[in-house]
C-alpha cells in the first residue's frame, strides 16, 4: 500500500482525500509527480528545481507551478505532495512531468557532451596508439579512427560519394594520371581488414 501523506493542521486536505490516496493500489501511482520524485536523486526538491529551470526558460505551466510552490511555507511544502499542488491549481500533472523530464534530458545530454569532450583527447590518444599496432584489433581501431576523423567516409556517406564519383567519372575522360576511385577504395578496404599487413 502507498503510505499515507503527512497531514498538517492547516486543514487543506480532507480526510476523504487522504483515505483515497492511502488506499490507491501501487500500480496507480505511476504517472504521478510523487512517483517521479521517488526515482530521482534529490527527490521533491530536485524535481521542483527542474521545473524552476523550465520556468526560467519561459514554460508558463512550470512558472505557475513554481510560483505557487514558492508561496508555500517550508512546513507546507514538506506536508503536501506536488500532485496536490498541481491539482489545486488545475494544472496537468503529465504536462508538468513532461516539462521536468525535458529539462532533465537536455541537462543530461549537455553533461554527456561535456564529459565526452573532456575525455576525447585521452580516448583519441589511446586509439592512435592501438591503431598504430599490427593485427586485427589494430585494423579495426584504424578503421574507427579514420572514419571518426573524416579520412574515411561512414557507410552511409561512402555509398553517396561512390555514386557521385562514379557519375563524375562516367561523364569525363580521366587522363589526369590519378588512380581510379574504385582502386583507392579497394586498397583502403584491404588495409582496414588487415589483408595488406
Amino acid at each position: 500500500m502507498v503510505p499515507a501523506p503527512k497531514v498538517t493542521g492547516t486543514g487543506r486536505r480532507t480526510s476523504r482525500k487522504i483515505l483515497r490516496l492511502h488506499t490507491q493500489p501501487k500500480n496507480e501511482i505511476f504517472g504521478t509527480m510523487r512517483y517521479a520524485c521517488s526515482n530521482i536523486e534529490g527527490g521533491k526538491e530536485a524535481f521542483v528545481d527542474y521545473l524552476r529551470i523550465a520556468a526560467n526558460a519561459k514554460s508558463e505551466v512550470a512558472a505557475r507551478f513554481v510560483a505557487k510552490w514558492d508561496s508555500l511555507s517550508p512546513s507546507e511544502q514538506e506536508a503536501c505532495s506536488l500532485d496536490d499542488v498541481a491539482e489545486s491549481m488545475e494544472l496537468s500533472v503529465p504536462n508538468l512531468i513532461g516539462t521536468a523530464v525535458s529539462v532533465m534530458a537536455r541537462m543530461s545530454h549537455d553533461t554527456s557532451k561535456m564529459l565526452a569532450s573532456l575525455a576525447q583527447p585521452r580516448v583519441v590518444e589511446a586509439l592512435i596508439d592501438s591503431a598504430s599496432a599490427h593485427g586485427k584489433v589494430a585494423a579495426q581501431d584504424r578503421k574507427t579512427f579514420l572514419t571518426a576523423t573524416g579520412f574515411l567516409p561512414s557507410k552511409q556517406g561512402m555509398n553517396v560519394k561512390v555514386a557521385v564519383n562514379q557519375q563524375n567519372n562516367n561523364n569525363r575522360d580521366d587522363n589526369s594520371g590519378n588512380p581510379k576511385f574504385e582502386n583507392v577504395i579497394n586498397t583502403t578496404a584491404r588495409v582496414l581488414q588487415g589483408d595488406d599487413e
